[in-house]
């Protein structure tokens, strides 16, 4: 999508070394299975600041993720 809800979805043409940043975690997205003989690789990361993150689990969640630090999410500092 272009725009959350739109869902104008189409492909996404890239070229060897290409980098992607899309807003995932607002815009649907999805993938269809790599019929080539070529190997595709995608890096999912998820990155904010510490103060922002919310471990008490949302009542509307339908995914039922496990939001405590040490199970997917883990704290990472750089400098």
């Amino acid at each position: 999508e272009s725009k959350p809800g739109l869902g104008d979805f189409h492909p996404l043409e890239m070229r060897y070394g290409d980098v992607c940043k899309f807003w995932g975690n607002q815009c649907r997205h999805y993938t269809v299975a790599n019929e080539t003989s070529d190997t595709r690789v995608s890096l999912d990361f998820r990155a904010m600041h510490g103060v922002f993150f919310n471990q008490r689990p949302d009542e509307n969640d339908k995914c039922n993720a496990s939001l405590k630090i040490g199970s997917y999410y883990s704290y990472t500092s750089y400098g």
